[in-house]
């Protein structure tokens, strides 16, 4: 956990710190440098000046954004230059932007679907931000969310905050219905009785006429405020489709789909698959099966193989199932029924064979043996790893990290630029490179699944 940044402090998350130092450099990398998430006025500064520095020093260029099975959003092995570099940029600029963001008083806080010990924020520029609650609360990931349209001009701030709040109400409101439909009623008031004139405004209008229509049996509060969206879109249908006909990014939001799922990312997952539900609810006011169609598709070949890893969606889908039209519940349906597959259905990744750790007092790994046991080439190293796993030449240990207190798991012996895979409690590990040409995250409490080779180990981290 960076020492450079204070944590803030909010009336409903309580204290929340910086990311820890393990995901910094990989999210600026990630986000920060990320033309599409225009950091620039959150920031202050010059993202591609930033950016330019960082390769100089050997760090790769942003991710292709096209579909390929090979990319992950995970950073690749960099120079010690580099990812100082990297870190350097979070403490300077990245981390300050999203701390002031989680400190300012507007922003919304919500329970996550998919993990009830992470908490969801929507700030006021439009920016994500992932919490977990677990003591001592930390900033899991911040990200401005991909634009489900072309923006007129450079996308602002509101074309940011507008898509992140869909998506924040789209995730947290789903445990009850009735804050769902209320929010809807609020935006029917918004957009039924003005005829949009902007690309942004035209989306607005068609996403919450879709939305509303699936639930207006149900709900018949939304009926009068449904009714004038409705008569507006008849007066003017052929202008509201022309603003956004060419102007949906369909394909850049199933790209970051797929780079989410072959990363497993559940947040990038999560905000990914509810941006291609809200496409599918304008493909069908807009009376456009064939896009739906192709979406559906590409989704289910995509799912064909869920990881087991990736936990927790059944009950974000099972929710919108309850609340969506006919197209978008066969969408949701794609991904409960992948969650829910059969093992045999799964990745190659599935376990071939399990050995079973627990782990105690891990938390006092620093206790077990004196600082300073062992040295390599003059460099102090603190106490020596305790070995857990070996599969092959790869090895999984327990260890600390540079600062000779933080608990740490270990990869090494691993081929060439190979990138540990594994979870905890479900969600994905970030994985750091050092100077050894080891792996490391932090050893915190949870239950753990880690692959070495062709076999994954799974055991328990307890601090008790």
């Amino acid at each position: 956990m960076t020492h450079a940044l204070r944590p803030v402090h909010h009336r409903f998350g309580g204290i929340v710190h910086p990311m820890r130092d393990a995901k910094q450099a990989t999210h600026v990398w990630q986000h920060l440098y990320n033309p599409e998430e225009r950091w620039d006025a959150l920031v202050g500064v010059d993202i591609q000046a930033l950016r330019a520095a960082a390769e100089q020093l050997g760090c790769p260029p942003q991710p292709p954004r096209q579909r390929q099975k090979s990319s992950r959003l995970l950073l690749p092995k960099v120079p010690k230059s580099c990812y100082e570099l990297l870190k350097e940029h979070h403490d300077a600029h990245y981390g300050p932007a999203y701390l002031r963001e989680l400190g300012d008083s507007r922003t919304e806080w919500g329970v996550q679907p998919r993990e009830s010990k992470e908490l969801l924020c929507c700030t006021p520029r439009g920016v994500l931000v992932a919490i977990d609650r677990e003591r001592p609360s930390a900033v899991l990931t911040a990200f401005r969310p991909d634009l489900p349209f072309h923006s007129e001009g450079d996308a602002d701030d509101a074309a940011y905050q507008q898509t992140a709040h869909e998506r924040w109400v789209g995730a947290t409101t789903m445990r009850e219905r009735s804050a769902w439909t209320q929010g809807l009623i609020q935006e029917l008031k918004r957009v039924g009785h003005q005829p949009p004139q902007r690309t942004a405004d035209a989306w607005r209008l068609v996403r919450t006429l879709g939305h509303a229509r699936a639930l207006k049996t149900h709900e018949p509060e939304l009926v009068p405020g449904l009714d004038a969206a409705e008569a507006l879109w008849e007066r003017h249908r052929q202008e509201i489709s022309s603003l956004l006909t060419g102007k949906l990014r369909t394909e850049a939001i199933q790209a970051g789909l797929e780079l989410a799922f072959d990363a497993r990312d559940p947040h990038e997952l999560q905000d990914r698959l509810l941006a291609l539900a809200d496409l599918l609810v304008v493909f069908e006011v807009l009376s456009q099966p064939a896009e739906a169609e192709r979406i559906l598709d590409d989704t289910r070949r995509l799912f064909d193989s869920w990881p087991p890893e990736l936990t927790g969606f059944g009950e974000l889908a099972h929710a919108r199932i309850e609340t969506s039209g006919s197209t978008v519940r066969r969408f949701w349906t794609v991904v409960l029924d992948a969650q829910t597959a059969p093992a045999s259905k799964a990745s190659p990744r599935e376990p071939l064979g399990d050995r079973v750790f627990r782990i105690l007092e891990a938390i006092s790994l620093t206790r077990i043996h004196p600082p300073g046991a062992y040295a390599s080439s003059g460099i102090e190293l603190g106490p020596e790893p305790v070995d857990l796993h070996q599969r092959g030449e790869a090895h999984l240990s327990l260890t600390v990290g540079p600062d000779l207190r933080t608990p740490m798991l270990q990869v090494s012996g691993l081929a060439g630029n190979d990138v540990p895979l594994g979870t905890r409690n479900g969600a994905p590990l970030e994985f750091t490179r050092d100077e050894f040409d080891a792996w490391l995250t932090d050893a915190r409490p949870g239950d753990y699944r880690i692959a070495l080779q062709d076999e994954w180990v799974e055991f328990t981290v307890s601090s008790t």
